[in-house]
């Protein structure tokens, strides 16, 4: 058995999921989207005690990188893996040691060109952990620290990397700024600038502790592990219709172990592979396609059932503004070219609510398209 996971788990690594099985039964709600996870074993280093954690894979999925802790200093660093092609091993694997200088350093995050790197540092004293960022030198083949992230940091409070944004001028942290760990954002206005301007991620702070946000390069969906004061870490996806919403639809992710701590998930961008991290290192899981593809019809189902919600109420507003403006037309005492202007604005708002009842009945009809299909299942 042993043989066999350890096979799976070097396929799952140098192909990283260009085939799944499929389901026996076509729909079934109960059928979790993830595979059984394995563990990347060969990555923990058992003569130094040190177990990986915390992986990112880059966007070309050619460089890996994760962290350890060998017992021999307690050092916590960052590990990278690169390969020549997605169905070669990984063959070049290297602590990077010049951003060590004797602290922790953990929660790597690369820029979507590579040429960035984010990630956490302890800094001692009462700075505690603060945030990072490097650049990578192409002569030298070394990262160079490049900015601390200082502006958003509150000395003797720890500040914890999640995720960068695809343009890289949002973070997704962890801070325990006012008092426990909880899911923050900052923005800043190009990718040579501090960071500024936090605030909480109020709609996903769910549980007594949230920690290693990951947000996929939409920004419509998130990743991150939550539990409560005294139990064990579980992983929870979150998503939301656009970057100007709240997130929403907050589910636990099915792979997690009643036994273990479950945390900093890595999602690729297409949700096909799920890279995870608890007591054992990192685990890998990859999606049934089939049972995706019903996952993202119950999604496509849900973001147009509030799109027709809010198109009612944008409706409604519409009608009562025309109700408004009739009386304003029907009563007040107007000049000529003031009623033209009120008709004007009655006439745009009529053919607007009929285009947008239009739009409802179209939009109901595809709801219902899509409810078809579980229905017939």
């Amino acid at each position: 058995m042993k043989t066999l996971k350890s096979l799976l788990a070097g396929i799952l690594l140098s192909v990283f999921c260009l085939g799944t099985a499929h389901a026996a039964n076509l729909y079934d709600p109960n059928i979790c989207i993830w595979q059984q996870p394995v563990l990347l074993e060969y990555l923990n280093k058992p003569d130094v005690n040190a177990n990986a954690y915390s992986p990112f894979l880059s966007r070309d999925r050619l460089t890996l990188l994760y962290c350890i802790r060998p017992n021999t200093d307690y050092v916590r660093r960052i590990v990278i893996a690169q390969r020549e092609s997605l169905d070669a091993p990984f063959y070049d694997v290297r602590t990077l040691d010049e951003l060590n200088s004797g602290r922790h350093n953990y929660n790597p995050c690369l820029s979507p060109d590579g040429n960035r790197l984010y990630y956490s540092r302890y800094e001692g004293g009462t700075t505690r952990i603060r945030m990072r960022q490097a650049m990578y030198n192409e002569q030298t083949g070394l990262w160079e620290p490049q900015l601390a992230f200082s502006n958003i940091h509150i000395i003797g409070k720890n500040d914890v990397l999640g995720s960068i944004s695809d343009d890289e001028l949002t973070v997704y942290y962890r801070s325990e700024r006012d008092g426990k760990d909880k899911l923050w954002m900052a923005t800043r206005n190009s990718v040579n600038e501090q960071f500024k301007n936090p605030k909480p991620i109020s709609e996903l702070n769910i549980n007594d502790i949230q920690i290693s946000p990951h947000v996929l390069p939409s920004g419509r969906t998130i990743y991150f592990a939550a539990r409560p004061l005294n139990g064990l870490f579980n992983i929870y996806r979150a998503s939301r219709p656009d970057i100007t919403f709240p997130f929403s639809n907050i589910e636990k992710v099915c792979i997690s172990n009643p036994d273990l701590n479950d945390y900093y998930p890595y999602v690729t961008p297409e949700e096909d592979v799920l890279l995870y991290s608890n007591e054992l290192g990192v685990m890998i899981s990859q999606a049934d396609e089939l049972q995706q593809a019903f996952a993202l019809i119950e999604q496509a189902e849900q973001t147009k059932l509030d799109i027709a919600e809010i198109l009612t109420e944008a409706v409604s507003k519409e009608k009562q503004a025309v109700a408004l403006l009739s009386d304003i037309h029907d009563q007040w005492d107007l000049d000529p070219h003031q009623r033209n202007e009120i008709f004007d604005m009655i006439r745009h708002l009529t053919l607007a609510i009929l285009r947008e009842e239009q739009s409802q009945r179209s939009l109901q009809d595809s709801i219902e398209q899509l409810q078809q299909i579980f229905e017939t299942k």
